[in-house]
């Protein structure tokens, strides 16, 4: 049985996923899922067409720069035509692009090696020195996967066992007891895994579960998740002792379900939480709650792990300012429904993180909650916010790249 696909198998492959992810912004997993079922696609070649796509996506800024560069033109079809006259190798493409970041700029040089637009590398460049830009880049472009116990129905112990029935290595979190890395094998999908189907585990990023830790540590009894689908941080905030009561919103009516799913699946008690299908931005409550998480809508830029077609999305800077304005009315608006507010976006750019949150604390909307006890690294250098807001670093905490304050309102 044939079980590695033709270099026009690929090229055909990669076109339409490509197509598809430009056109539609859509996830990496959910683009090939997609092209597997619109065309048909043999299950023996899935797992070579998945791990090609992968890398394919990941440099794809570097791929485009490289064909403009050997006249190959700088269009997807160009880029695609450069890497299948590497063969699809993706050892070879490495090479190739090593070789011609050697003599490049500091800026360029990063930018092609690591397949990021240059804004982001400049922009990076203000905060980190060149060479913790580049273990950062580096990381984040290295796939990994967090999972956290489905603590409601198994113990650590329970989920370690059975991810190892499954031939998984894993490592616990030193700081978070209830996450697990998954060091092998590289392409565990967990959806798919024996752990999962049996709800002792749910995929869920450290840095994710870090928001989760800053909730938990303020103690709200009365809690709004204001983007809340689908649900992973809810579930795990709702089954605290002291929360009364959780309003989960969310401005999808498609996603609202998927809420719902999440709470059975983690047994978390449902019946404190009240869903709504709301635009947090202009949502309106009868009293202020303790508290309201806005795990914003962004662009997802430190999500690249997770979903490298992020790097396509954000390939032009106006998808950060589009998601900039919206998180400022949520978080606007959320300053009159609630005593305090814990924002957070996934996002690699000051644009979502700390230039939002310096803005509203110059206008005296809002002031900064430090937090004692939780071992957050402080925020990009060079903000007045620098030293009271917290982000994330993939290179030093294996993770998503997340940013994180919590706000006060001042009270006029």
């Amino acid at each position: 049985m044939e079980t590695t696909p033709s270099l026009s198998q690929v090229e055909f492959f990669l076109n339409r996923l490509l197509a598809l992810i430009e056109s539609t912004h859509v996830s990496y997993d959910r683009a090939y899922k997609i092209i597997l079922r619109r065309y048909g696609v043999s299950k023996w070649l899935t797992e070579s067409l998945y791990r090609i796509g992968y890398y394919t996506v990941l440099y794809y800024h570097s791929l485009k720069w490289l064909a403009r560069e050997k006249n190959y033109g700088g269009k997807r079809s160009g880029a695609i035509a450069f890497f299948r006259d590497l063969g699809f190798s993706v050892r070879r493409l490495i090479d190739v692009i090593n070789d011609e970041a050697s003599s490049l700029s500091s800026v360029k040089k990063m930018s092609l090696k690591y397949s990021y637009p240059e804004y982001i590398v400049r922009e990076l460049l203000n905060y980190m020195n060149a060479s913790e830009v580049e273990e950062y880049l580096k990381f984040l472009n290295d796939r990994r996967v967090w999972l956290r116990v489905n603590s409601a129905r198994a113990t650590l112990e329970d989920a370690l066992a059975c991810l190892e029935e499954e031939g998984v290595k894993a490592e616990v979190s030193r700081h978070l007891n209830y996450m697990i890395l998954v060091k092998s094998p590289k392409w565990f999908k967990a959806g798919q895994s024996k752990c999962f189907l049996e709800k002792l585990v749910i995929p869920q990023d450290i840095a994710s579960a870090w928001v989760v830790e800053v909730v938990k540590s303020l103690k709200p009894a009365e809690f709004i998740d204001a983007c809340s689908a689908p649900g992973v941080k809810l579930c795990n905030i709702v089954s605290s002792n002291y929360l009364r009561r959780a309003i989960a919103c969310d401005i999808s009516r498609r996603r609202i379900p998927n809420i719902y799913k999440l709470l059975e699946f983690t047994k978390a008690p449902a019946l404190k939480t009240l869903i709504i299908n709301t635009d947090s931005s202009k949502a309106s409550f009868p009293m202020k709650v303790d508290l309201a998480l806005i795990d914003a809508p962004c662009s997802g830029s430190g999500a690249v792990p997770n979903d490298p077609a992020v790097k396509i999305s954000i390939s032009k800077e106006g998808k950060l300012s589009y998601y900039s304005k919206v998180q400022l009315e949520i978080i606007k608006n959320m300053v009159k429904q609630s005593e305090s507010i814990v924002y957070s976006v996934c996002s690699l750019h000051p644009v979502e993180g700390e230039l939002i949150i310096e803005k509203l604390v110059k206008e005296d909307l809002v002031e900064l909650v430090k937090l004692e006890n939780l071992p957050l690294k402080t925020a990009y250098r060079g903000f007045s916010v620098s030293s009271s807001s917290y982000r994330t670093y993939p290179h030093r905490d294996l993770s998503q790249a997340f940013y994180i304050a919590v706000l006060k309102p001042v009270k006029g």
